[in-house]
């Protein structure tokens, strides 16, 4: 995805360089960054925003998105160690609205945390694992050379964590209205 209106403070130090005060736009939402070098040799990124529903549809075309209204803040981190990156995303998705069916709807006023990563594996392949409250999870090796780009996962509805199965993928658990 694209970055717009790029900002930072860049500075060099014992291990290379280092990003301060980052600023930009993505998807039309504004970002905040740093990042920098680590003594082992890994690169570290902060990143943290705000996500606005409406902004979000007009940069992105995905059906689901027309059941949320609202924003939320959100903060995250890039590693990348050995060449290897993962991302990881978090936010308790207050002041996002979500008029989808239960048990994933919300008012705009409730907490849900969802927490997301998304980590590099074998060329081509990442691993995606999220939770959103206990409302449902998942792990999935994603595989852009397989159609359907899912080479195996799990998704849980309810309480308990998804594991990556040895192979094919499953839809677990029982969808419950929450509190």
């Amino acid at each position: 995805p694209q970055l717009d209106g790029f900002g930072a403070r860049v500075a060099f130090d014992e291990r290379g360089v280092v990003i301060r005060d980052g600023v930009a736009q993505f998807y039309g939402n504004p970002v905040a960054f740093e990042a920098s070098g680590q003594k082992d040799g890994a690169v570290g990124v902060t990143l943290s925003g705000t996500l606005e529903a409406a902004r979000l549809r007009g940069a992105v075309q995905h059906p689901l998105l027309r059941f949320l209204d609202g924003q939320a803040a959100w903060r995250g981190s890039v590693e990348l160690r050995n060449k290897v990156p993962t991302l990881r995303i978090e936010s308790d998705l207050a002041g996002l609205a979500s008029s989808l069916p239960e048990p994933f709807g919300k008012p705009a006023s409730a907490v849900l945390p969802l927490r997301f990563e998304l980590r590099e594996r074998a060329p081509r392949q990442q691993l995606l694992d999220a939770t959103l409250g206990s409302v449902a999870s998942t792990q999935l090796l994603l595989d852009a050379t397989v159609p359907g780009g899912v080479r195996r996962g799990q998704v849980r509805l309810g309480a308990g964590a998804s594991t990556l199965p040895a192979r094919d993928a499953f839809l677990r658990g029982r969808a419950e209205a929450r509190p």
